[in-house]
């Protein structure tokens, strides 16, 4: 921008960008002819292709292969009207004498029902795919040539000049795939490098197997602190060491988790009780909350012994030793008829033989949650056993690498979250293609005809259905 403009009594000196240039997305087209008649404007699809053929994505694949019929499937004779009215312009002889669409227009392919198809269509496209493993693949050639000067960093102690030396190499090795620009390539290595920075500073100073004893200290001091939080220490299982070094231990974890997670659920579900009634339903038919069949078995259990809690004493007594003065043992013992007293026996088990049979039959149906219980408790002390045993495991392979596996291990990991970040600009650049042809969507797919068609079907129906119930 000029100084003299800046300067001029029009402008007044004044340093608003806004005055100067206009930074505001340009409008969004719409095309008229398209929103009456239907079909999506070459020329809107035409304006994406720089984004699209970045991409690796060929719009035609979603779109009809020749020239669409103007007439849908929805529209009736007057749509057909009032296309031959737009004039014989918008028509032009095929190569084989036939009259065919305006070419100015295209239609979705049959096979998009609707909009999810297209991202499910684009996510699936083969030169979408062969384009982001293009960049994959040359990201994997660079990184060889990346890897040696990484490798001698312990003796180069330069992480800086490495960094400018890559932000060159890699914009070189990834900008002809051409599916990132130069600022998406350099953001994807300087926030990749941020990320690292620290390890590679650790690496420099240091070198790799100190950096990997660091990450052990730092996984002890979480686990052996009385203070950290249960979400600290269930995130350690998610560190990058852990997972790279201990799949075993981990697949271990999540099956011992599983079987908790089952049996618990088993144990929920004999709670809930029966369905015999077709769910817990109150006296009003509304549901039950907070049931639990199991604590209303051993409710019934205890209420049935206390009802011949009376009874049981009293037969404790009659059958007990010569020392209880009451039992038909000391009676006998000191030369008295026990008659009455075995009597009383026989008919005090005579009364209370129902109820154990009820409680005999309560029992069995407890049984199976007093085994769930148990099984639980015991995945439980092995869910947690495995828990404890994170750091021993961790520890002990660790001791097992040498310096070479330490330093490829480093150096691995790296290059994973390099990939990671990578595959974030690429799923964002995907999206971008996503967003633009649900964007014709959203626009073309349905036509003022074909809405006005199907308004005019509903209110015919409505019509005749006010007519059958005589409100015409």
């Amino acid at each position: 921008m000029p100084i003299g403009e800046i300067q001029s009594p029009a402008n007044d000196c004044s340093l608003n960008i806004r005055r100067y240039a206009d930074n505001s997305p340009p409008p969004e087209p719409h095309d008229v002819r398209a929103h009456l008649h239907g079909g999506v404007p070459k020329a809107e699809v035409d304006a994406l292709a720089p984004l699209f053929t970045a991409h690796g994505f060929d719009a035609a694949h979603l779109f009809s292969p020749s020239p669409p019929s103007r007439e849908r499937a929805g529209v009736r004779g007057h749509v057909a009207a009032a296309r031959k009215s737009a004039g014989d312009s918008a028509r032009q002889e095929d190569g084989g004498g036939h009259q065919s669409a305006a070419t100015g227009y295209l239609d979705f392919a049959p096979a998009l029902t609707d909009r999810p198809a297209l991202r499910a269509s684009i996510e699936a496209d083969p030169g979408v795919r062969a384009k982001e493993q293009a960049l994959l693949n040359a990201l994997a050639v660079w990184w060889q040539t990346a890897l040696p000067r990484l490798a001698k960093l312990p003796q180069t102690r330069d992480p800086m000049v490495i960094r400018a030396e890559f932000l060159k190499s890699f914009h070189a090795a990834l900008q002809p795939i051409g599916l990132l620009d130069r600022f998406q390539i350099a953001g994807a290595l300087v926030t990749w490098w941020e990320d690292q920075s620290d390890e590679f500073k650790t690496i420099a100073a240091r070198g790799f197997d100190e950096l990997l004893d660091g990450c052990v200290d730092t996984i002890r001091d979480i686990i052996e602190d009385t203070e950290s939080k249960k979400e600290d220490r269930d995130a350690i299982r998610e560190h990058k060491l852990v997972r790279r070094l201990l799949h075993d231990y981990l697949r271990e974890v999540e099956e011992a988790a599983a079987e908790v997670a089952r049996l618990e659920g088993e144990k929920e579900e004999f709670e809930r009780g029966p369905d015999d009634n077709g769910g817990s339903d109150g006296e009003n038919g509304e549901e039950v909350e907070g049931r639990n069949y199991a604590k209303e078995l051993k409710d019934e259990a205890k209420e049935l012994k206390n009802s011949i809690a009376n009874q049981l004493d009293r037969i404790k007594t009659l059958k007990a030793g010569r020392k209880e003065e009451e039992s038909i043992a000391a009676a006998e013992l000191a030369g008295k008829d026990a008659a009455a007293l075995r009597a009383e026996l026989a008919r005090l088990e005579a009364e209370i033989a129902p109820v154990l049979a009820e409680m005999i039959a309560v029992k069995a149906k407890f049984a199976p949650y007093e085994e769930i219980c148990d099984k639980l408790s015991d995945a439980r002390k092995k869910l947690r056993a495995l828990e404890e045993a994170l750091l021993e495991r961790l520890e002990s392979a660790r001791s097992m690498l040498t310096a070479d596996q330490t330093r490829e291990l480093v150096l691995d990991l790296a290059r994973e979250a390099l990939v990671r970040v990578l595959t974030v600009g690429v799923t964002a650049h995907r999206q971008q293609v996503v967003t633009a042809m649900e964007n014709l969507w959203d626009k073309y797919h349905v036509s003022l005809a074909e809405r006005e068609q199907a308004r005019s079907e509903i209110s015919n129906r409505l019509g005749g259905m006010l007519k059958e119930m005589g409100y015409d």
